[in-house]
C-alpha cells in the first residue's frame, strides 16, 4: 500500500497563508477596479483615459494573480505536486527579486534624495521599500524551504514500488546556488535592458569609465558570462561554479580598483562631459556624490556572493559527481 504520509504542519500553515495572501491580492485588485470605474465629481474632470486603462490593467492582473494563487493554494492543501512545484518557482523568483531590491535600497542610502522631496517623505518611501523587500524575502525564503524539504516531498509524491533496479534520485543544484544562478539571470536581463539607455551613467572598469559602444560591448560580455555561469550551476557542471567564482573575483578586484584609484572620479566626469558634447542628458547630481559608498557596498556584496560560492562548492561538486547528473 502506497499511502502518502501525513504532511507536516508547516505545509498546511504555508498553504493557508498562500490562500489568504491571494485573497488579499484580489481585494487590492478589486479596489484598483473601483478606482478605474469611479465617476468624477462635479468639480473634477476625473481620470484621464490612459490612466483608467492602466488602473484596469493593474486590476485585472491582480485579480488574475489572486485567483491563480487561490487555485494553487487549494492544490497544496490536497497535496498536488504541481502546486508544490509552482510554489517553489514563485517563492524562488520572489527571493531573487527581493534580494535585488534590498541591494538597491541599501545602495540608495548613500545617495541624497531629490532636492524637491522633503526628508521625511524620502525616509518614509525608503523605509516602505526596504521593509517590503525584507518581508518578501523572509516569506519567500520560508516558503521555499518548507516546500523543498524531504519530508514535504514525501507528502506530495507517492513513493514508488521499490525494486532492485530502482534508479537513484536525480541530484539537484544546492538551493543557495540555484538562487544565485537566478540572481545572475535577473542581473543579465536588467543589464540587457539598460544597454538601450543612451544617457545612462558610464560603467567603470578598473577606474576607467566606459560609455557608448565600449559600454555596450562590456555589458554584453559580462551578461554572457553571467548567463553561462547560471546555466552551469543549474546543470551541475563543475565549470559553472568555477566560472561563478571567477566572476565574483573579477567584480571584487574591479570595484576595489574603482574605490581606491585616485583618478576614477576624474575619468567618470570626463566621460560624462564627452557624452554631454554629443547631446546626452547630464546627470541630475554630481557623480562623485555617493560614488565611493556605492562601490564599497558593491564590493561588500561581491564578497558575500563569493563566500556563498565557496561554502557551497563542496556540496555542488558532490552533486555534480553523481553519475545521474552526467549527460
Amino acid at each position: 500500500m502506497n499511502a502518502r504520509p501525513v504532511p507536516p504542519a508547516s505545509v498546511t500553515v504555508a498553504s493557508v497563508l498562500a490562500i489568504l495572501a491571494s485573497v488579499g491580492v484580489m481585494i487590492v485588485g478589486f479596489l484598483f477596479g473601483l478606482g478605474a470605474h469611479a465617476t468624477p465629481a462635479a468639480n473634477n474632470t476625473g481620470l484621464a483615459p490612459h490612466t483608467r486603462m492602466i488602473l484596469k490593467l493593474i486590476s485585472y492582473s491582480l485579480l488574475g494573480l489572486g485567483f491563480a494563487g487561490i487555485f494553487n493554494g487549494v492544490g497544496l492543501l490536497v497535496l498536488k505536486n504541481w502546486a508544490r512545484k509552482t510554489m517553489v518557482i514563485v517563492s524562488g523568483v520572489a527571493v531573487i527579486i527581493s534580494v535585488f531590491c534590498l541591494y538597491v535600497s541599501i545602495g540608495l542610502l548613500g545617495i541624497p534624495p531629490a532636492s524637491e522631496m522633503k526628508p521625511a517623505t524620502a525616509h518614509v518611501l525608503w523605509g516602505s521599500f526596504f521593509g517590503t523587500s525584507i518581508l518578501v524575502f523572509g516569506a519567500g525564503l520560508w516558503f521555499l524551504v518548507v516546500f523543498t524539504r524531504p519530508s514535504t516531498l514525501a507528502s506530495f509524491v507517492t513513493p514508488p514500488v521499490q525494486s532492485a533496479g530502482t534508479a537513484p534520485p536525480i541530484p539537484a543544484c544546492p538551493l543557495p546556488l540555484a538562487l544565485l544562478a537566478g540572481f545572475y539571470i535577473l542581473g543579465a536581463i536588467i543589464s540587457i535592458l539598460s544597454v538601450r539607455i543612451p544617457d545612462r551613467i558610464p560603467d567603470m572598469l578598473f577606474a576607467h569609465a566606459l560609455y557608448g559602444a565600449t559600454r555596450i560591448q562590456y555589458a554584453l560580455i559580462t551578461t554572457g558570462v553571467s548567463i553561462a555561469a547560471a546555466i552551469g550551476l543549474f546543470r551541475l557542471k563543475p565549470w559553472g561554479i568555477h566560472l561563478a567564482i571567477g566572476l565574483e573575483l573579477f567584480s571584487i578586484s574591479n570595484r576595489a580598483v574603482n574605490l581606491l584609484h585616485p583618478r576614477a572620479i576624474e575619468s567618470l566626469r570626463s566621460a560624462l562631459a564627452t557624452m554631454a558634447e554629443h547631446g546626452a542628458k547630464p546627470p541630475s547630481r554630481d557623480p562623485a556624490i555617493g560614488f565611493h559608498y556605492l562601490e564599497g557596498w558593491g564590493l561588500c556584496f561581491a564578497f558575500l556572493l563569493l563566500l556563498l560560492l565557496l561554502l557551497s562548492r563542496s556540496r555542488f561538486l558532490r552533486a555534480a559527481s553523481v553519475p545521474a547528473a552526467l549527460p
